[in-house]
């Protein structure tokens, strides 16, 4: 489980309504908790300025620096961080750069966040943090919404049921690294109940441009729907059986084919999956996915699911970068040959 969570807040209430939830999984991991209050530094044009106008900059900042440490200490005494090994931290710096150096260098496992909609420079635990938090951090990030679920002041209000996750896959290794912490997410917030992962592989439609072309991408169409089913069931047999196994999570799975994969995934966490008029599912209390960091020419060309998730749902994103830390095994590959040595 979690050993050392981080939380980082910007002074504000909308930032502050990720501590219940960080408090409870601390608390039932028995992981510490470092509240984190980053100061943007001084700007170097500031001693540019005439005097006068110099002194007032330099006075303003010491005077948010001593109100940012007189937060910090009362932060602590809230009724919610009751029972947790705490501690708050005061840094100066760019806030992103700042917050992943020093989760690196304390080797937190996991930052617990709350975004809001950015209004003013002060306010920095945004939308728009977030998107490069997402980008850059190799520590599974779990971002909350201001106006979504599981940011109640109380934790009293989270109360214990089967907590479902709904892990995004593509078929990839990369996708996988996210079943992890969904799985340790899970299990922790389902307590005294069995955790539900739900796997969903979408699958983008393919388009014959031609009569003769018709059959042969029907004929395709077949193939790699079968082949998802195949895969979804080597990965729940996996689950199931391998290291995530200690978990005693219910594994489910769907398909769909879908073009716009964003859409489609905020649509089946936020209001539950359909066939038809037929209802699959009542939808899901957070959706987790691993990033694919792409570089700024990519993104702009295909564009992100993970960030359009954090701009449009209000849902809880769990979001894990397949760095090295977060690599898991092929989770193909070790089922088939587990299967084929069971079968010999």
């Amino acid at each position: 489980m979690w050993q050392h969570i981080l939380v980082p807040l910007d002074g504000t209430t909308g930032a502050e309504q990720a501590l219940p939830l960080a408090a409870h999984i601390a608390r039932a991991t028995g992981a510490s908790l470092t509240l984190l209050r980053i100061q943007p530094t001084l700007s170097e044009s500031t001693y540019l300025l005439d005097g006068g106008l110099m002194l007032a900059k330099i006075k303003e900042y010491e005077r948010e620096r001593a109100e940012a440490k007189e937060y910090l200490k009362h932060i602590i005494t809230t009724d919610n961080l009751d029972g947790v090994g705490i501690r708050t931290k005061l840094l100066e710096g760019q806030p992103v750069d700042t917050l992943l150096q020093f989760a690196q260098e304390q080797q937190a496992d996991l930052i617990v966040m709350c975004r809001h909609e950015h209004n003013g420079l002060k306010r920095w635990v945004s939308n728009h943090t977030a998107r490069h938090l997402a980008r850059q951090s190799t520590i599974p990030i779990l971002a909350l919404h201001e106006d979504g679920p599981m940011t109640s002041p109380h934790e009293q209000s989270i109360p214990p049921h089967p907590f479902s996750v709904m892990v995004a896959l593509d078929g990839s290794k990369r996708a996988e690294t996210a079943l992890l912490a969904a799985a340790k997410l899970s299990a922790t917030l389902s307590a005294p109940f069995q955790g539900i992962l739900h796997l969903v592989r979408i699958i983008q439609p393919q388009i014959a441009y031609s009569e003769n072309a018709e059959a042969q991408f029907s004929k395709l169409k077949r193939q790699t729907i079968v082949h998802a089913k195949d895969y979804l069931d080597e990965v729940e047999w996996c689950i199931q059986h391998g290291d995530l196994a200690r978990y005693h999570l219910q594994i489910t799975s769907s398909l769909a084919e879908e073009t716009d994969i964003a859409r489609t995934l905020m649509r089946d966490v936020e209001m539950g999956e359909r066939l038809g008029d037929i209802r699959l599912s009542a939808g899901y209390d957070t959706i987790a996915l691993a990033t694919h960091g792409r570089n700024s020419l990519k993104r702009l060309l295909l564009g992100s699911v993970t960030e359009r998730l954090l701009d449009r749902t209000s849902m809880p994103v769990l979001i894990v970068h397949p760095g090295e830390h977060a690599a898991l095994p092929d989770i193909a590959e070790q089922t088939i040959a587990e299967l084929e040595a069971t079968t010999s």
